[in-house]
């Protein structure tokens, strides 16, 4: 979304909605009113015909829709985790969580293939960072149906990319066997820029210096994490805890 020529989104547009054109019944509905943008079916986009003071707004749109949804709120909150609607996956006509979906992730799998908790603040409701520690304390993993799994992700909040660190560890779930448990059987992944320790590094998840954000995902998700979209009582994430 970061173009040199911010109208080049425009372009790439028309020849996408040429290229796989929308159902017909959504192009009649929504196509006449991109007609004063210039953007028709079976046309390509010529900025040098779209009325100038139009082209500046369009111009505008494209510089700033970028960053304008990758902050939108999408779901609900539960112990700080943005908690994905049920419609992921498979929008109909939500369009706008399909514009969130397109600029995060560019598709997104439906909830009974995979789920997906986002969160970029800690227990204290302030931004994850990386000058500071932080704990998330399963007490009972995402359940998942076998051969699916688990995986906690940090990303770099400033380009969405996986953070680079000196043990190339960028996730930790249920394939990463070494880790280890409680005496209670509860798993505490250690969220930090340095090493919680040699007895702890089997559960650490580095950290950048700024600030991150985490994904905790399940692929092929149990029952009660499908229907935790819907009920808050049959799955919650844990918070990310600060460590005073």
């Amino acid at each position: 979304m970061d173009f040199q020529d911010p109208l080049q989104f425009w372009e790439i547009l028309s020849a996408a909605m040429n290229e796989n054109p929308p159902p017909e019944d959504q192009a009649k509905a929504l196509l006449p009113m991109f007609e004063p943008l210039g953007l028709k079916l079976g046309t390509t986009w010529d900025r040098s015909r779209v009325n100038p003071i139009v082209l500046n707004s369009m111009k505008i749109a494209a510089v700033n829709i970028g960053a304008m949804l990758s902050q939108l709120p999408q779901g609900r909150s539960v112990n700080g985790w943005q908690i994905p609607s049920p419609a992921l996956g498979n929008f109909g006509t939500d369009y706008l969580l399909r514009a969130v979906v397109a600029r995060v992730g560019l598709t997104a799998n439906t909830p009974r293939e995979a789920i997906y908790y986002m969160s970029g603040k800690d227990s204290e409701g302030n931004w994850l960072t990386g000058a500071h520690r932080y704990t998330v304390t399963f007490t009972k993993t995402p359940p998942v149906i076998a051969p699916g799994f688990w995986s906690l992700t940090m990303y770099d909040s400033e380009n969405n990319y996986t953070v680079p660190n000196p043990i190339d560890r960028y996730s930790l779930g249920s394939d990463n066997k070494e880790m280890k448990f409680n005496r209670d059987g509860s798993l505490t992944i250690y969220v930090q820029k340095d090493s919680p320790g040699p007895d702890h590094e089997a559960n650490w998840l580095p950290a950048l210096p700024g600030n991150f954000y985490l994904i905790l995902r399940s692929y092929a998700p149990g029952e009660a994490m499908v229907r935790s979209l819907t009920d808050q009582t049959a799955y919650a994430p844990p918070t990310v805890a600060l460590v005073k």
